[in-house]
């Protein structure tokens, strides 16, 4: 009795960890690919954007530091740059809520390589391999936004990709624009 009592138990509460584990992942899951997949990539783009541009800014105490290897030009694009995505990531944190949808918390492998590469590279290369990430993130977000304004199905993100397109497309403009000037 004893054995078929523990046996039960068992039992009632793996099927407890079991709804417990899914309802989590179900509420995540709101959103389906191509709305989820914009969404995430242009968290993911602005919060890349935003890592490196804080790797640009004068560290206090330290005598050297990247900002001081960069030209003005790269330092107006790139708060330019900056500036827009913070405008922006409140915007997409407000979709990603309303939509009951979490938002990736780390950065692909590869934008996390590229962000590595030019925080160890701090020499005087530094404000071409900085234009030269900026504009390939910019090129992904480009790409990803026009799919999305073509093939997307929500509404709210659609319109929020198709708004921000200009603006990307400005900002890309800018730094192909301070890359050639270097």
């Amino acid at each position: 009795m004893k054995i078929r009592n523990i046996i039960q138990g068992g039992a009632v509460l793996a099927g407890l960890a079991i709804c417990a584990a899914s309802v989590p992942m179900a509420s995540a899951a709101t959103l389906q690919s191509p709305d989820s997949d914009a969404l995430d990539a242009a968290y993911q783009v602005i919060q890349f954007d935003l890592k490196e541009c804080l790797a640009l800014l004068p560290k206090p105490g330290v005598a050297s530091n990247g900002s001081g290897l960069l030209s003005p030009e790269v330092l107006k694009a790139s708060a330019k740059v900056c500036n827009d995505a913070k405008g922006y990531k409140p915007t997409l944190e407000e979709l990603a809520k309303a939509h009951d949808y979490t938002l990736p918390a780390d950065l692909p492998y590869q934008l996390n390589a590229r962000y590595a590469e030019l925080v160890r590279n701090q020499n005087a290369n530094l404000g071409a391999q900085y234009l030269k990430d900026q504009i390939s993130s910019h090129e992904d977000a480009l790409a990803i936004f026009q799919q999305e304004a073509v093939t997307g199905t929500d509404p709210q993100i659609k319109a929020a990709v198709t708004k921000a397109i200009p603006t990307v497309q400005a900002n890309l403009i800018l730094l192909q624009d301070t890359l050639a000037k270097q």
